[in-house]
């Protein structure tokens, strides 16, 4: 998985000292790891918000089994990573709920159901959908993803779903609908999937964080762990609402 790589090199090319060109190819919208579009519309823009610079774009899509998508990516050294206060939305509503859908050697019709599975589930639970996009990409295997998002600076929740081999296109626009609605009707800001990936980087940043998550997953839990044991940060976990405050506290002698 392409992603999975990338969450593994950023955390240390950005600590690095110097900038780093990559060019990867294999997966990038699999099982078992984030699809390339919520990477880069979910994990990037929250990064960037703690001084972590990573671009990254995909030139042709890998889907099981034959993989051969290409993504380039480059990141940038971080002097300090700012630590992430997210545990409270404002007072407006989370901005532009986004649907993204994309197929790959499949009818665009795929991508099209995909889409308006994922908006009438949606709407049926209240959410507004500003915009959705349903297109065709390059790629070696046929394959299909769907990314619902929303993004701003106090909120940043996703949630994707792929396509399977007897799996329809509704049921994968569906999965990641059900998933998105129930973190933002949680309250929380920040989803369960992108608080384990920004976890290593909360540890290591200049003061406290605290984020609020839809629940704490086991992921997480491990994440912050293994983070301890590197960098002495300390954690905790408090019931806040219908969602669950994560702190991250990291050591007062950093790496």
């Amino acid at each position: 998985s392409i992603t999975l790589v990338l969450q593994a090199v950023v955390p240390a090319a950005s600590l690095s000292g110097s900038s780093l060109d990559l060019e990867l190819v294999g997966g990038t919208d699999v099982p078992w790891s984030p699809t390339f579009d919520y990477f880069a519309n979910v994990v990037l823009p929250a990064l960037k918000l703690i001084g972590v610079r990573c671009r990254a774009e995909a030139s042709k899509r890998g889907y099981y089994p034959k993989g051969g998508g290409a993504v380039k990516a480059s990141v940038e050294p971080c002097e300090e990573v700012a630590p992430l206060r997210l545990a409270e939305r404002g007072s407006n509503p989370p901005a532009s709920v986004v649907v993204v859908s994309r197929c790959g050697r499949l009818p665009a019709q795929v991508a099209e159901r995909q889409s308006h599975a994922a908006k009438s589930y949606l709407r049926g639970q209240g959410i507004d959908v500003e915009s959705a996009t349903a297109s065709q990409v390059l790629s070696d295997s046929p394959g299909s993803s769907v990314l619902i998002s929303t993004t701003r600076a106090d909120c940043f929740l996703g949630s994707d779903s792929i396509g399977a081999l007897g799996k329809s296109a509704e049921s994968v626009g569906r999965e990641a609908a059900k998933e998105f609605a129930a973190a933002y009707q949680s309250g929380a800001c920040v989803d369960v999937h992108l608080s384990d990936t920004i976890a290593p980087f909360l540890s290591l940043a200049a003061t406290d964080s605290r984020i609020l998550l839809p629940h704490v997953s086991e992921h997480l839990k491990t994440s912050l762990h293994v983070a301890s044991l590197f960098t002495g940060c300390s954690y905790d976990f408090a019931s806040q609402g219908k969602a669950w405050a994560a702190s991250i506290r990291p050591a007062k002698h950093k790496l």
